[in-house]
């Protein structure tokens, strides 16, 4: 082994302890079963590493939401390779509201066949209670209806 791979094999360690640190990070099969799971996932969500390995990723979804063709085709393009990027509403598993920034990103093998889907994700919970409140205060104002307190 060269200096050159040795080092280069301390940085993408030192990169993968970065992410793990400090991203909820999950992995799932092309159809959504968790494959594995790192701590900062099972914590923020509330579970065990036994209580979600080979479940399915809607039992931290909305029950109403994953009825809908919408959550299926959320799967069916992350099978066919294109990432799904954006803020999604989570459920812990006590049954309470999440909000995180998240990127589901299909892992493809060398004949590029999807062969896993890992998500990133950051619980963005208190920004977003913050940016409705403002948006509440707003949409008052508008109206009128807002009084001025000390």
């Amino acid at each position: 082994m060269s200096l050159f791979s040795f080092s280069k094999n301390k940085e993408e360690k030192a990169q993968l302890n970065a992410i793990d640190e400090h991203f909820a990070v999950i992995s799932f099969s092309p159809d959504g079963i968790i494959l594995e799971a790192n701590q900062n996932f099972l914590n923020t969500l509330g579970y065990t590493e036994n209580e979600v390995l080979g479940k399915h990723h809607k039992i931290f979804c909305d029950k109403k939401y994953i009825t809908t063709s919408e959550y299926a085709e959320f799967w069916n393009n992350l099978a066919r390779g294109i990432s799904q990027i954006n803020e999604f509403e989570r459920i812990r598993k006590d049954g309470s509201s999440i909000w995180i920034q998240a990127s589901y990103t299909p892992v493809k093998n060398a004949s590029g066949k999807v062969t896993r889907v890992v998500k990133f994700a950051q619980d963005i919970t208190e920004s977003k209670k913050v940016v409705d409140a403002v948006k509440k205060a707003i949409n008052l104002a508008k109206t009128g209806i807002v009084k001025q307190t000390i």
